[in-house]
């Protein structure tokens, strides 16, 4: 909702992209808002990129700076274009976090490279915040002031040669991890996108011993990109960490009180209950609620406390799908 709504005048965004995960067209995503009393709709942000799979313009926030931070998808699984992403490159907008200065009154505008956008401009409407977030479906902005993404890796593919790395390729599924993002932004996450020049996978293979969040497969001796941050916590293979919502209540006399939680949609079928320290990096993570049917996002309640979970149901054809409501005793 937009921070002006109301229950008389629920102004509603949403991103959204055309249907179909097989060979889909490119800068097709966008950002609509909905107005008026019977939430007519409206494009105020066309042509953002998308993969020919499953990866599109996925969950937006409204930021504590007023602006409407956007999870782009990258079109790759590492980077490279390979045939199994339709040999689609990466794009100036892809695989990154984006911010946006708009408001209920702005214009329509596309940011399709074919409109000569430059989202380096100063006037630019749309920049990117924070760039290789490979695919991060959903993020959060928590009370201490940092936003935090679950993003999640690739299954295979390849990582494209650079300046100061060779190509890697027939790469094995990577590890999904949480980030933590600083309220300036301006971090690499990992991802490759060779149109914005960064070309190192991860952490790239610095030195001979084991490096963090190292990817063994470069030779010794390369680093990082500039600017590439670590990741908070490490959530494993295949577990497809996707909705992530900030705990804000004292229920379970404040057990979970600014607690983390992320609905893992693959290997856990679970939500994960996310401890921060106060440097606001991970104290611990445990399984808090188990037994979904692909979870999908989490949302909490901050006037009841409820948890309501969004279950996908089946991968493929999304039977069994359900809302699920988690209420504290009492």
């Amino acid at each position: 909702f937009d921070p002006s709504a109301t229950a008389d005048n629920p102004v509603l965004w949403v991103a959204h992209n055309s249907l179909g995960y097989r060979n889909m067209p490119n800068y097709t995503g966008k950002v609509t808002v909905l107005t008026g009393a019977n939430l007519a709709a409206r494009d105020v942000i066309t042509g953002l990129p998308r993969s020919v799979k499953d990866h599109f313009t996925n969950s937006i926030r409204w930021g504590p700076d007023g602006r409407l931070y956007i999870s782009q998808g990258a079109n790759t699984g590492y980077g490279a274009p390979t045939a199994g992403w339709g040999n689609r490159a990466e794009d100036p907008l892809s695989a990154a976090i984006l911010a946006a200065d708009v408001d209920v009154f702005t214009p329509t505008f596309t940011v399709t490279p074919a409109s000569g956008y430059d989202p380096n401009a100063t006037n630019a409407r749309l920049k990117r915040f924070v760039t290789g977030v490979r695919n991060a479906y959903d993020l959060v902005w928590h009370p201490n002031g940092s936003l935090y993404v679950p993003v999640n890796e690739s299954a295979d593919g390849s990582a494209p040669a650079g300046p100061n790395n060779p190509a890697i390729t027939n790469l094995p599924a990577g590890k999904d991890f949480l980030a933590r993002v600083p309220r300036a932004g301006g971090g690499y996450y990992g991802h490759p996108n060779p149109s914005i020049g960064r070309y190192v996978l991860n952490g790239g293979n610095p030195t001979s011993g084991v490096d963090a969040w190292e990817q063994p497969q470069y030779p010794v001796g390369v680093q990082p990109e500039p600017g590439w941050q670590r990741p908070i916590a490490d959530l494993g293979v295949h577990r497809s960490a996707n909705g992530i919502d900030v705990y804000h209540h004292r229920a379970f006399a404040s057990g979970l009180y600014d607690h983390l939680l992320i609905a893992e949609f693959s290997n856990g079928d679970d939500i994960l209950d996310v401890t921060l320290n106060s440097s606001g990096g991970v104290a611990s993570i445990k399984r808090l609620v188990g037994g979904f049917n692909n979870p999908l996002d989490v949302f909490v309640s901050r006037q009841f406390g409820n948890i309501y979970v969004l279950e996908y149901g089946d991968a493929d054809t999304g039977a069994g799908g359900a809302l699920t409501t988690l209420r504290p005793a009492g």
